[in-house]
Parts: C-alpha cells; structure tokens; sequence
C-alpha cells in the first residue's frame, strides 16, 4: 500500500459532544523505551528521537486534540485510557521524532474542531480533510492518506447507485459528504443533518432514514461492529487528502510538515496503518464499487 492510499480514513463514533470544549484529558503512560527513549502507551516508534525540534504549547507535552470514542483511531472511550490507535500511534511518532517525552489527548466536539474555536493545542490527527474552509481558521501539513466516501445501508434495504437520490440520507453537519450530498448528488429529499456519527447509526437502524454517507472507512468501522444489521454497499470518489491539523499561524506547521514526509520516505505511514489501523475495518475499502458522482 502507497504512503498516501486510496483507501478511506475516519473515526467511529463521534459522539454528541456540543460544540465547546470537554476538559477531560489523558496522556501517554511515561514510560521508557528498551533504548532509554520514552513510550507512548502500545505505540512502536520509529525514526531518530529528538531529530527535529517543535515548540508546544505546554513544556515537554505534544498536546493532541480528537473527538471521542473513535476506535481505530483512539482505542478507549475517554483520553486517560487511550494508549493505542492509528491517529494516537501517528501522534507518537510525532513527539518521539520531536524529542517530546508526553502525549496528552484532549476530548473535544467535532464541530468545533473543524471551525477553529479550540485553543491551547498543538495539533490535531483525526484523519480531516483539508479543504479551503478549514484553510481559513487552522494550518494543515501535506497529506498522508487519501480517503473517500461510503455508503452505509440496513442490511434488507436494496438500495443502489440509481435509487440513493430518492432514499432519505443522513450526513455528519460539516462534514465534506454534507456538501457533497447537497451540491452534487443532490436526492430527492434534502439530507438530515447530524452533529454525531452515534445519532446518524441509531437513526438509520430506526429506519427514520434510509442510509449514511460518510468516509469509507468510518462506515466500514460502523459496519463490522454492529454486525449483521447493516452494510456497506458502494462508495463515492468524493473526499479529500487527510491532513495534520494545527492552529492557524502555528509555527509547528512546517516542523510536522517535515516529520510526516519524512514518515511517508521511511515506510512510517503504511506500518502504522497496517498494525493500527487495518484490522479494525473487516475488508479492504478498494474492493468496495465505485459509484458514479451524478
């Protein structure tokens, strides 16, 4: 698999979170390393430590931000017992190759993550796409994965590329599938909008609407937990380049923008996504169809 892939990329289960900040937090556990290095919960680091230098906000502390639960990506339902993951692992190897001891994970709602109104943090994993509006009010590196959007549907519906414009679909509120839906593929009947990823499932299962649109990955993720009850049955070449977030104006930008080609040169990127990553979606999203965009 290419550093920069094909495949999708998301989180399971945003939850309602509102739109301020939540104050809990958690770090890495602050251990060592067989080499004297510090650890980072169940994360295999790679690179050299300390090669290159980021000023954070907190001495000593890579402070993250992400919207919990989002397994796959965070592995725990609250930061203190998040110690694994593929965004947490990337996190890690950020602060090992910027010689930053901690991690601190810091739970915030999705909306307000994608418009800017967080402060104190350095940077954010939470496999976004980097788009012009985001642009406007946060700093992003060069990408590290591509992703693309799926559709989610109850396991007896027959749905098809044809048929999604007259079924009642439900979209994440400013997500890139919410412009996507509105603009472009444009159903019959306007999308229902949601601020969690838990509040679209639920009301799909209770049939008040008829299937998700959301990354690939994120409804495979859905898909393989609740089981039998719904699936995957197309996806869209619609989405963007996931890309590290930081605060606009951030002077980390081009330090991470470093760390992350260099992780893309090394192998870093695909490794972490096949230890952290891979096992948790139950399929391969390229063998998923490709359905037309109109």
């Amino acid at each position: 698999m290419p550093a920069i892939t094909s495949r999708a990329a998301g989180l399971l289960g945003v939850t309602a979170l509102g739109l301020g900040l939540l104050t809990a937090c958690g770090g890495s556990d602050g251990g060592t390393a067989a080499d004297g290095s510090p650890s980072y919960g169940e994360c295999k680091v790679s690179g050299a430590y300390g090669a290159h230098k980021l000023t954070t906000v907190e001495s000593g502390v890579l402070t993250i931000q992400a919207a919990l639960p989002a397994p796959g990506d965070y592995n725990g339902d609250t930061p203190q017992n998040v110690r694994s993951g593929y965004s947490y692992c990337l996190a890690a190897e950020i602060a090992h190759r910027a010689g930053i001891p901690r991690l601190e994970l810091t739970n915030v709602s999705f909306d307000a993550l994608v418009s800017g109104r967080t402060k104190d943090y350095d940077l954010t994993i939470y496999q976004l796409y980097r788009t012009p509006e985001r642009e406007k009010v946060a700093d992003f590196t060069d990408p590290y994965l591509n992703v693309k959007s799926g559709v989610l549907v109850r396991s007896d519906s027959t749905l098809d590329a044809t048929t999604i414009k007259d079924a009642r679909i439900g979209i994440l509120l400013g997500s890139v599938q919410d412009k996507f839906v509105s603009e472009q593929l444009k159903p019959a009947q306007q999308a229902k909008q949601y601020q969690s990823i838990n509040d679209m499932i639920t009301a799909l299962r209770a049939r008040q609407i008829d299937a998700v649109i959301l990354d690939t990955t994120l409804v495979m993720l859905n898909a393989r937990q609740i089981g039998d009850a719904v699936k995957v049955i197309g996806q869209y070449p619609v989405g963007g380049d996931a890309a590290i977030m930081l605060p606009k104006g951030s002077a980390n930008t081009a330090g991470v923008n470093t760390i992350v080609g260099e992780m893309k040169a090394d192998g870093t990127l695909d490794r972490v996504f096949k230890e952290q990553f891979q096992s948790f979606l139950g399929g391969d999203p390229d063998d998923l169809p490709e359905w037309p965009v109109s």
